[in-house]
């Protein structure tokens, strides 16, 4: 009779274990989740930062190129690349 009631013992011992193995994974996986969403948001907002300071760079590079003593043999011509390039 003593080895049923240690059986027992290691039965309920390893369901314990195993419970306590299970909410781990599950903690585990829930700190990974956050961490992957707090990492998706800072990249997604460095993301939109460095396009709006390239979109203002570009834009600054545009007004350069317009501003920069040029020659122009007509004044239509000077009409027609600012047109285009807008």
């Amino acid at each position: 009779m003593g080895d049923g009631q240690s059986t027992d013992n290691i039965g309920e011992t390893l369901k314990l274990v195993l419970s306590q193995l299970q909410d781990l994974k599950e903690d585990r996986k829930t700190v990974v989740d956050d961490l992957e969403n707090k990492i998706d948001g800072k990249l997604n907002s460095f993301k939109d930062e460095v396009r709006g300071n390239s979109l203002a760079v570009q834009s600054e590079v545009k007004k350069l190129k317009l501003d920069s003593e040029h020659k122009w043999s007509k004044i239509g011509n000077k009409i027609q690349y600012t047109f285009n390039s807008e």
